[in-house]
């Protein structure tokens, strides 16, 4: 064999082995962040490690190019490959726990807690009215079967408006909320809708309002 074919040959092995020790390396700085973090989702900008970041994206981007037992070590520490169906599955999983809780699908901006699951609800009616691929067959599917609402919210059981309300009454010391409130428009509708039907309410509801001091007259301002 020519010399320069020998050298050509020895320089590629060279380069193979140091790219699979640095595969290697980074995999191990990889499970260290799954043992601290609990996950293998390192941001691409993660201040502590820039280059582990984007090492995770290359891994996802040439999956078909990374031998098998690559994607099998990679598999073992739980390594998400979809990041977008994994983040929807999570918002999935939050809303069946919030259905649970609660009987229905119709999350609330205003709900304590709830704006993200509520932001995320509004994406997917948007993304089904507007027919976008990633709200593929498959999780119309899922939503479908967890009794997703696709329209506006029509009606929401009294019993969730006035959990909002109690809520609202202990942040605020009060439950004169009013119409057009921009952190929960629909709760500030229903308060005055509580007034106005007082006489169609049953005595149960009425007490339960009293409990929390309903105010079922407003006093009007003074002027100056």
């Amino acid at each position: 064999m020519p010399d320069k074919q020998r050298q050509r040959n020895y320089y590629k092995k060279v380069s193979i082995h140091k790219f699979e020790l640095d595969w290697q390396a980074k995999f191990w700085e990889l499970k260290a962040f799954k043992d601290k973090f609990g996950h293998c989702n390192v941001p691409q900008h993660w201040q502590e490690n820039h280059v582990l970041g984007r090492w995770v994206i290359r891994q996802r981007v040439r999956k078909d190019k990374l031998s098998p037992d690559r994607i099998d070590r990679l598999n073992g520490i739980g390594f998400i490959w979809d990041l977008p169906d994994f983040w929807w599955e999570c918002k999935y999983s939050e809303l069946l726990a919030f259905k649970e809780k609660y009987g229905h699908c119709n999350v609330s901006k205003g709900t304590d807690g709830y704006k993200p699951l509520a932001d995320w609800i509004v994406k997917q009616r948007k993304d089904f009215k507007q027919k976008e691929t990633r709200l593929d067959t498959w999780k119309i599917g899922k939503l479908n079967q967890a009794g997703f609402n696709w329209g506006t919210i029509i009606r929401v059981p009294w019993e969730y408006r006035y959990k909002e309300l109690k809520e609202f009454e202990k942040e605020h010391g009060h439950c004169r909320v009013r119409q057009g409130w921009k952190e929960n428009p629909s709760l500030g509708n229903w308060v005055s809708i509580q007034r106005r039907k007082k006489r169609e309410l049953p005595q149960g509801k009425i007490d339960l309002l009293d409990r929390i001091g309903f105010d079922w007259v407003l006093k009007k301002r003074r002027k100056t």
